[in-house]
């Protein structure tokens, strides 16, 4: 991981944004290299997709912006990069589906099981770093392919990351219960 997002931050440096980043678009060399490869889809991050999505990428690594047909920027690559680690890690892709459309749901709607559940052995440190690749809002994510690697490195010491996401994409997942308990608390209840 380090080395393929050291790869994305020159890139992105350079205004490259990937925009169909997967396992099969990373190589590792005999000597233990690891290289980004097809730059196909890449873009500008300026110019944002089309709403028929055109240019969409692979389903199951693409950003839930991506989907919308929102504006595109590094963030997205991110994002595919916490799909990759999170499959890795898990043995299971963190989104699931029987056909494209449902895939293309749980991206948008969905929360991936927290990593720790799925493999215990790794440390909660995971949680945190997975869970803010995969944030659906680009603005709860890391916003810099250099922010994820000064946290991939505190995690290699074993030190705590240094990300932490907005308050409000924090409790994002708990949006459903604050809007019953509102009202339920102004009525006195």
């Amino acid at each position: 991981m380090l080395q393929m997002t050291t790869g994305l931050a020159s890139a992105h440096v350079a205004g490259i944004v990937h925009r169909d980043l997967k396992p099969g678009n990373v190589m590792l060399l005999p000597d233990g290299t690891v290289k980004v490869l097809d730059f196909g889809l890449a873009k500008i991050p300026d110019i944002s997709l089309t709403k028929s999505h055109a240019t969409l990428g692979t389903i199951r690594y693409v950003a839930p912006e991506q989907i919308r047909g929102d504006r595109v920027d590094g963030r997205a690559d991110l994002w595919a990069i916490g799909v990759m680690l999170y499959e890795m890690l898990a043995g299971t892709p963190p989104f699931r589906g029987e056909h494209e459309v449902s895939i293309l749901h749980a991206v948008l709607h969905e929360e991936p099981p927290r990593i720790s559940r799925v493999n215990p052995d790794l440390p909660l440190a995971f949680d945190e770093l997975i869970g803010a690749l995969l944030q659906k809002d680009p603005e709860g994510r890391y916003q810099s392919a250099e922010a994820l690697l000064t946290d991939i490195v505190a995690l290699k010491r074993g030190a705590a990351l240094t990300h932490k996401p907005p308050f409000w994409s924090r409790t994002a997942r708990h949006r459903h219960v604050r809007r019953a308990v509102i009202p339920l608390a102004r009525t006195g209840c």
